[in-house]
């Protein structure tokens, strides 16, 4: 486009800044280029260019430069928390998205700033890719007590810990309110597969599906910790 002498828009260098984030062959140092072109442009007054920019550099652990950018914002987004949160988590840094999170929860009670369930998944399922899954369980019980419904990916991360943990009865104590079937439909081969202690079947599934129909995700919950049933 450059080449075309084609003029940059703050949409295109968003997705540019995007792609920089997620690539795996200099994209990092060609994002900082990206980001002085921004600077020099006078892009980093659009608040989703400076989204994609601390979500770029809080991927690559450059934790100063993207808490930075995200402390120049005279008003921070849900969009904005969830962009750093999101590239800690991914790039492993479980602790830092914590703690970002603990900011965010704390922030000056604007309601939009609060957390939402794309922020608690972040750290939930940052925990658990790294491993912690008894942390990961614990901020899912939180995130149930400030009345946030969990999402597919947080139900299958949560059947995934408990099975790691062989543990799958903790999951109805943790007062599941409403859940989405299509993750728990989607997720009971991994979790069969992987809890090495369980006793349920795909036959004890099945009939007990036929005998109680799963109007609410409490039921198909409920069915995935049987284990400790015999098979029919």
């Amino acid at each position: 486009m450059r080449e075309k002498r084609v003029n940059a828009t703050a949409e295109s260098l968003a997705v540019v800044i995007s792609v920089c984030a997620d690539s795996d062959f200099n994209g990092f140092q060609k994002g900082e280029i990206v980001h002085a072109y921004v600077m020099t442009g006078g892009f980093d007054n659009y608040v989703f260019v400076r989204n994609s920019l601390i979500h770029m550099y809080g991927k690559n652990g450059a934790i100063e430069e993207a808490e930075y950018l995200l402390s120049r914002l005279e008003s921070k987004s849900i969009l904005s928390w969830n962009a750093l949160i999101s590239s800690y988590a991914e790039s492993g840094l479980c602790d830092e998205a914590f703690s970002v999170f603990l900011q965010m929860e704390n922030s000056d009670g604007d309601s939009v700033g609060r957390p939402n369930v794309v922020s608690w998944s972040a750290v939930i399922n940052g925990f658990a890719a790294k491993g912690r899954h008894e942390e990961s369980l614990e901020l899912f019980r939180r995130m149930q007590l400030d009345s946030v419904l969990a999402n597919a990916i947080i139900i299958a991360t949560m059947l995934s810990v408990c099975a790691e943990l062989s543990a799958l009865h903790l999951f109805i104590s943790v007062f599941i309110r409403n859940a989405c079937p299509q993750a728990i439909r989607s997720s009971e081969r991994t979790v069969l597969a992987r809890a090495d202690r369980g006793k349920i079947s795909f036959s004890c599934l099945a009939r007990a599906r036929k005998q109680c129909p799963l109007e609410r995700a409490e039921r198909g919950l409920s069915l995935l910790c049987l284990f400790r049933l015999p098979s029919f």
